[in-house]
């Protein structure tokens, strides 16, 4: 009786905990909550995509600015102005002219087609200058030797004696016709020699293929009692034309004695 009694409390036991344990179930005290899955990035991940995003917004924010170059105008003044000095200041000293002495030893090259040859012919013999007189220092023979006219200027002198320039008084030059060509100085107290150097005008045309004889004649001082028995010699430094020029210079001139 007691074995019966204590069998079925037993089974009663076994059935209220079943059905409590169902009860339970039924309103989730005892589901098992789903695994939590989280996303995993590792830290290379991470770093590259703040980068690209920041790259991106760089690219995106920062525009270029094309530059302009702007160029000045120079400006070039129409005229050059004229500085004018006030009213009572000095006055520039305006440079003195240096007068061309062009000592040629080799032909020169022709201007056109026009050129002129000279050289000295040997038919003066030297002497005595005396005061106040007048001797032929030089003797030439120009030709124009191309098919154009020339003008022959005048000579370029230079006294290589032992005397003094101041000597002379006047230079003149005549042709083969006799006549006067031109003439320097010619007065006392002139000074045709500055430097030791003297132009002598001429002014002769020359037409294509023609000769001319010239003589360069050196005028005395009326007192030359300072230069007696010094040398005069006179010689053809070049000749200044509007055609070329072909000659051996310098042209050595006659020498004279000087006395009273």
């Amino acid at each position: 009786m007691i074995e019966t009694l204590s069998t079925l409390f037993s089974t009663v036991s076994h059935t209220v905990g079943a059905t409590l344990f169902m009860i339970a179930m039924f309103f989730g005290y005892g589901h098992p909550h789903p695994p939590v899955t989280q996303a995993t990035t590792t830290p290379t991940s991470i770093v590259d995509s703040i980068i690209a995003t920041s790259s991106l917004e760089t690219a995106s924010t920062t525009v270029p600015v094309p530059t302009k170059t702007v160029v000045a105008p120079v400006k070039v003044p129409n005229t050059i102005p004229v500085v004018v000095p006030p009213v009572g200041a000095p006055q520039p000293i305006p440079t003195p002219a240096v007068i061309p002495i062009i000592a040629t030893t080799t032909p020169t090259s022709t201007i056109g087609t026009t050129t002129l040859a000279i050289q000295s012919v040997p038919l003066l013999f030297g002497g005595t200058a005396h005061a106040g007189g007048s001797v032929s220092v030089s003797y030439l023979q120009i030709t124009n030797v191309g098919t154009e006219g020339a003008v022959l200027k005048g000579f370029w002198l230079t006294q290589n004696g032992t005397a003094l320039g101041e000597s002379i008084i006047g230079l003149t030059t005549v042709d083969d016709t006799g006549g006067l060509r031109s003439s320097v100085g010619g007065t006392d107290g002139a000074t045709p020699f500055q430097g030791g150097r003297a132009f002598a005008p001429t002014d002769a045309y020359f037409a294509p293929g023609q000769m001319r004889l010239f003589t360069i004649k050196a005028v005395m001082a009326p007192d030359v009692s300072a230069y007696v028995g010094m040398s005069l010699m006179v010689d053809v430094a070049s000749i200044e034309s509007t055609a070329a020029v072909t000659g051996s210079f310098p042209i050595r001139g006659t020498t004279f004695t000087i006395a009273l």
